[in-house]
């Protein structure tokens, strides 16, 4: 049986500080979480003030843009795992980088591995993954995702 609940029927920033702030008032421990599970919803982002990235919905961005790309099997999974991590491994990825410069470092590390992966797998000249995460994905991961 599921413990108490709160419903909202108004999608703004205010809605969302008025629930963390319920939140820690119920439960004082609550206001030592840094950062909070969120899809890019800038109500949320704004709400509540250090608002992350899920980890679920970017790799859900990153799966669908390797699927339009073609890039499918180990491949994708090399990318995700780049990205993401590997929990059977236990290898980190870009997404758990803790300083932004240590994000920045790695990405650009990883440029030439994925545009030498991207031409292998879609057999073509100009690979764009890795314009596509700097431009989409990048600099949120970056901001909502790293310890700065």
């Amino acid at each position: 049986m599921p413990g108490p609940a709160m419903l909202h029927n108004k999608m703004d920033a205010c809605t969302f500080q008025y629930f963390g702030n319920t939140l820690v008032e119920l439960q004082q421990g609550l206001s030592d979480i840094m950062c909070v599970g969120s899809d890019k919803d800038s109500a949320i982002d704004k709400g509540f003030k250090q608002a992350k990235i899920a980890k679920k919905h970017v790799e859900d961005n990153i799966k669908t843009k390797l699927r339009d790309l073609g890039i499918c099997g180990t491949v994708r999974n090399e990318f995700l795992a780049d990205l993401l991590g590997d929990d059977q491994k236990k290898e980190k990825g870009l997404i758990d980088c803790l300083s932004a410069s240590g994000f920045e470092q790695k990405v650009l590390a990883l440029r030439d591995i994925w545009d030498k992966r991207e031409r292998c797998a879609r057999k073509i000249k100009v690979p764009n993954f890795f314009t596509y995460f700097t431009r989409n994905i990048a600099v949120d991961m970056k901001r909502r995702c790293c310890l700065m």
